[in-house]
């Protein structure tokens, strides 16, 4: 799963095909018991990839955004474009945490991310805003 997420972090003409390989991979990974919080944050950003958000699926994400998973909830701010929040949670995350957060495709949902990662981050912006998706990692409660 984190490959084809990876190709969507670098699918800046948002391959048809990619996402619908996603989409298939999803669908196989949930009839194996997947952790259904990052199989519905991986399918949210593939349909964000492709249209915007019906008030169904923005319902389940601010389900997501209440999660002891800090982490979840940063994928739901995302998705819902919810910077202001998003910044707020990242603020919460070490430096190293940051850094694997915009690693991930999710990541590329974020507005500004494109100059974010062709410059190196310092310590100080590492404090700042940095973006998230989820990739090959799994975290604790999702």
């Amino acid at each position: 799963m984190g490959l084809i997420l990876d190709f969507l972090k670098d699918d800046k003409e948002r391959d048809r095909n990619i996402l619908s390989l996603a989409e298939k991979l999803i669908d196989i990974l949930g009839k194996y018991s997947m952790n259904s919080t990052i199989l519905t944050i991986n399918r949210f950003q593939i349909i964000a990839r492709k249209r915007e958000l019906e008030l169904e699926e923005r319902k389940t994400l601010a389900q997501i955004k209440y999660s002891e998973n800090i982490f979840a909830r940063c994928c739901a701010c995302i998705l819902l474009k919810q910077f202001d929040e998003f910044d707020i949670h990242m603020q919460q995350l070490s430096a190293t945490e940051k850094e694997e957060f915009y690693s991930w495709p999710i990541a590329s949902l974020l507005p500004n991310v494109e100059k974010m990662n062709n410059t190196e981050i310092s310590a100080e912006d590492s404090k700042k805003d940095l973006p998230f998706l989820l990739g090959n990692k799994q975290y604790r409660n999702m």
